[in-house]
């Protein structure tokens, strides 16, 4: 009799243990899921924040233009390590590593980005009354604009691709 509730007591664990496990598989199964969907979500953000950096950072610059304060130069220098780090982003990790995919043959976040480190230290030493060169810079980023708005609907094109 003993022996006959051992084993019944050892099946009944061994139901448990694997019920437990099967429970474990799909929870972390459906995590894994949810990852994968924010990683997504995080791609696009990303993409589409570098767009929205560049314009911020323009309109700081159209703001120096007029009012040619050392407030608005901050403002300016602000948002311009705000794009740096954008970029910052778009090359390191993961979703940095995913993103950079969808510009290999166009190269619009690298040309974008060797531009910023051309125009780093000009920002550094940029004064309120300087307006020529603040109007040049403001120049050389709507050539960048374009090619950021392309490089944000293939990122769009290719998640939506992706995901379906």
């Amino acid at each position: 009799m003993t022996r006959l509730l051992q084993r019944y007591l050892g099946l009944g664990m061994l139901l448990v243990m694997a019920s437990l496990a099967a429970v474990g598989y799909h929870s972390i199964r459906r995590d894994v899921n949810s990852l994968r969907v924010i990683s997504e979500d995080n791609i696009l953000w990303t993409a589409t924040q570098m767009e929205v950096e560049l314009l911020r950072f323009q309109l700081s610059l159209a703001a120096l233009l007029t009012e040619r304060t050392p407030e608005a130069v901050e403002e300016m220098r602000a948002r311009f390590d705000i794009l740096w780090s954008r970029i910052f982003m778009m090359m390191s990790g993961r979703v940095g590593e995913q993103i950079r995919r969808y510009d290999q043959e166009h190269e619009a976040i690298n040309s974008f980005r060797e531009y910023l480190i051309t125009v780093d230290p000009v920002i550094a030493d940029l004064t309120p009354d300087d307006r020529p060169t603040i109007a040049a810079i403001l120049s050389d980023l709507s050539g960048f604009q374009h090619s950021l708005r392309l490089y944000t609907l293939r990122v769009v094109r290719g998640d939506t691709a992706a995901t379906t």
